[in-house]
């Protein structure tokens, strides 16, 4: 239901123009994205306050509430039943996820600086636009660049080779300078994803920023936070628009008496964050090792791939 839709039992508007406008502009275009959002994200936004906040959001939830319960064939039907499956370029890559990257979900990729985490996903990117019966989701895909390592030119010699032209008019890139900046942008994609058919946000990476501007112990609580809610809000579109969500990660490394000790930052937020949880590592030359490290369905494994010139690829056996 859109927010011009949402009536009381006397059939009047609900939220003013003015009112609507400002939820609009901070990412909330339904009455179920108002129902399930924060007393706090609601109360901070000009011309409402607590009081109003909690009044519209109560009416939201009750308006809605018959959706709230169903029972799990119910929901099989309604989030799960329309999944689509999105190829990583690599059939044995696709085989160890299940089928490719899952839209309704989203997906963690992270390892060292240099691994190719973004060359999977400017792959992603332009497989995203192929028909879905070559393993595409038939759509646009909306990229989150927080680290400047979008290359356009890799981007077109990647897509010359799976037969995707002009393959830049349906990549919305959204570059981001702060964490302030990269949680404005999540809060307006809304409007972008419905105006430009997305099946696809790729937040290439997901912590950089948070990284640097919350730094010591006395700001980590505050950081993991933001990002809770951060990857809360993806999760949220995931479900809302039957879309893949695909976010970078950056690798910890700890020396150790036994060798090194790798790990995803962020801790436990970002390893809850992503499901599948995908760690890729160096083989020899261009060959990368890809772990599925976490899945609530499909068991722990590995794969290889390799990045040549034509993007990601099957090795050769």
């Amino acid at each position: 239901m859109r927010l011009d839709e949402f009536r009381d039992e006397n059939g009047r508007l609900i939220l003013n123009k003015s009112q609507r406008s400002i939820l609009m502009a901070n990412g909330i275009i339904t009455v179920e994205q108002l129902a399930t959002s924060s007393l706090k994200d609601i109360a901070c936004l000009s011309g409402f306050g607590e009081k109003t906040a909690r009044r519209i959001i109560e009416l939201a939830q009750k308006a809605l509430l018959p959706n709230f319960f169903m029972t799990a064939k119910e929901y099989y039907e309604k989030v799960y039943k329309n999944i689509d499956f999105l190829t990583t370029g690599s059939r044995k890559v696709d085989e160890l996820i299940g089928g490719g990257i899952q839209t309704r979900n989203v997906t963690e990729v992270w390892g060292e600086r240099g691994i190719g985490k973004t060359q999977l996903c400017m792959q992603l990117a332009v497989n995203c636009q192929l028909p879905k019966d070559r393993g595409g989701l038939d759509g646009s895909c909306l990229y989150v660049d927080s680290e400047n390592n979008f290359i356009p030119q890799r981007v077109v010699q990647m897509a010359k080779h799976v037969g995707v032209s002009d393959p830049l008019d349906k990549i919305i890139i959204a570059p981001c300078f702060t964490s302030t900046h990269q949680r404005f942008i999540l809060d307006v994609m809304p409007r972008k994803i419905e105006e430009n058919n997305v099946r696809l946000i790729i937040v290439d990476s997901l912590i950089a920023h948070f990284r640097s501007e919350y730094v010591g112990r006395e700001s980590l609580a505050e950081r993991q936070q933001l990002l809770n809610q951060y990857i809360g809000k993806l999760r949220h579109y995931a479900r809302t628009y039957n879309l893949a969500v695909v976010y970078t990660n950056q690798a910890i490394t700890n020396p150790t008496p036994f060798g090194r000790d790798i790990k995803p930052a962020g801790g436990n937020i970002t390893g809850h964050g992503g499901t599948p949880n995908l760690w890729i590592r160096r083989g020899k030359g261009n060959i990368r090792i890809i772990r599925l490290c976490k899945s609530p369905f499909l068991p722990e494994g590995e794969a290889i791939f390799r990045i040549t010139e034509k993007g990601i690829e099957d090795v050769e056996e």
